[in-house]
C-alpha cells in the first residue's frame, strides 16, 4: 500500500470523525425531530378506526389455460377486441368499473333490521350526512330506485363520491394464476365489508350471463323467428293441400281429373315437401344454435363467501412508533451532515 492511499484513508477517517462529533454535538437534533414524528405518528395512529376485512373468491367455469376466461371474451364492448382471449387482470378492472358498483350498491339489502339499497346504508353506516347539514339538497337525501342512467346531478354527485370511497379506499382485487379471482372490502363497517362483496358478485354474474353471450343469444332468436315463419307457411300450405283433396274428391277417385288440377295438386305436394325439407334444416340449426348458447354461458362459481365474524385489523401502533423513530434518526443524520458540508464551505471560502 503506497503512500498515496494511505493518504486518503487517513482523510476519510477524519472526515467521518468529524461528521461523528458532530452529530454528536447535536443530539438535541434528534431529540426535537423524534419528538415532532412521534407525536405526529401517535396522533395518527389514535385517528386510525379498526376496520373489518371480509374476503371473497371465485372462478368462471369458461377459464382457459394461462388465467384468460372465454367469460371476458365479449369485452369488445369495452374496446378492447372481442376476438382476443381477454386476460383475467381484465375482469378485475370490470369489478371496480362504474356499472358494477353502482349496480351493486343499488340492491335492497337487510343489515341491522333495515332493508334498503346498499347506497343508503353506506350514507348511514358511514355518517356521510353529518358533512351535509349546510346542504339543502342533501340534508334528506336518499337514492330511490331508478336506472344508474336516469341518475339526476345530485345523484350523480352522490353516487361519484360513494363510488371513489369504495373502489379507492375499500375495495380490492387480484386475479391468481390458477384462475381463481380473490377480492376483499376493508372498512370500518362489518356489515358493508360482507355485503357489498356478496352483491358485487351477484352483479357481474347476472351481468355476464346476459350480455357474455349476447351475440350467441341474438343467432338462436333469428334462427327461431326464421323457424317459426317457416312453420306458419308449412301450415298454410298443409292446409291449401287439405282443401284441395277435399274440393277434387270424387274427380280424383273417378279418374276424371283434368291436367290443371293435376299441376295445382304436384305443385301444393312439392312446396310442402320443399318446406317440411326447410322446416327440418332450420330445427337442426336451432338446437345447434341452443347448444351453442347453454354451452358458452358463463357462470361465475364463488369459492368463499365472506362469513360473521369478519377479520379485525387492528393499528400496530408499536411498529408504527418503531419506524417513525428510525425515520426521524434517518432524517435528522441526513439534515445534520448537509448542514456541516455548507457551512465547512462557507468556511473555506471566507
Amino acid at each position: 500500500m503506497n503512500q498515496s492511499t494511505n493518504q486518503q484513508i487517513r482523510t476519510l477517517m477524519l472526515s467521518l470523525k468529524d461528521f461523528g462529533w458532530e452529530l454528536i454535538k447535536k443530539w438535541y437534533w434528534f431529540v426535537i425531530v423524534g419528538f415532532l414524528f412521534l407525536s405526529f405518528t401517535l396522533y395518527r395512529v389514535n385517528q386510525q378506526s379498526i376496520t373489518y376485512v371480509g374476503k371473497l373468491s371465485f372462478m368462471t367455469n369458461n377459464d382457459s389455460g394461462g388465467g384468460v376466461s372465454r367469460l371476458l371474451q365479449f369485452a369488445g364492448q369495452f374496446g378492447l377486441g372481442s376476438n382476443q382471449p381477454v386476460a383475467s387482470e381484465r375482469l378485475v378492472e370490470l369489478l371496480k368499473s362504474k356499472r358494477m358498483v353502482y349496480r351493486a350498491l343499488m340492491k335492497k339489502i337487510e343489515i341491522e333490521g333495515s332493508e334498503q339499497m346498499l347506497f343508503n346504508h353506506y350514507i348511514d353506516l358511514f355518517r356521510l350526512r353529518e358533512n351535509w347539514q349546510e346542504d339543502e339538497k342533501l340534508k334528506d337525501f336518499k337514492f330511490v330506485p331508478k336506472e344508474i342512467e336516469d341518475f339526476n346531478f345530485t345523484e350523480n354527485s352522490v353516487a361519484q363520491n360513494i363510488y371513489n370511497q369504495i373502489v379507492f379506499g375499500y375495495l380490492s382485487a387480484n386475479p391468481g394464476k390458477n384462475g381463481i379471482t380473490t377480492m376483499s372490502c376493508e372498512s370500518t363497517s362489518e356489515a358493508f365489508s360482507k355485503e357489498f362483496l356478496i352483491a358485487l358478485i351477484g352483479t357481474l354474474s347476472d351481468y355476464y350471463q346476459k350480455k357474455a353471450v349476447e351475440q350467441q343469444r341474438n343467432t338462436y332468436e333469428m334462427i327461431k323467428s326464421t323457424a317459426d315463419s317457416v312453420q306458419t307457411a308449412l301450415q298454410s300450405a298443409e292446409y291449401a293441400l287439405t282443401k284441395w283433396y277435399e274440393d277434387n274428391r270424387k274427380p280424383l277417385a273417378a279418374g276424371t281429373l283434368s291436367a290443371q288440377k293435376a299441376m295445382n295438386k304436384e305443385k301444393l305436394e312439392r312446396k310442402v315437401e320443399i318446406l317440411y325439407e326447410v322446416l327440418a334444416t332450420d330445427y337442426k340449426s336451432l338446437e345447434i344454435a341452443r347448444l351453442d348458447l347453454h354451452s358458452n354461458k358463463p357462470i361465475v362459481q364463488v369459492i368463499d363467501y365472506p362469513t360473521y365474524p369478519l377479520p379485525m385489523n387492528v393499528p400496530n401502533k408499536l411498529m408504527k412508533l418503531i419506524v417513525a423513530a428510525f425515520l426521524s434518526m434517518v432524517l435528522t443524520a441526513i439534515a445534520i451532515i448537509f448542514y456541516k458540508l455548507v457551512r465547512d464551505a462557507f468556511a473555506e471560502v471566507e
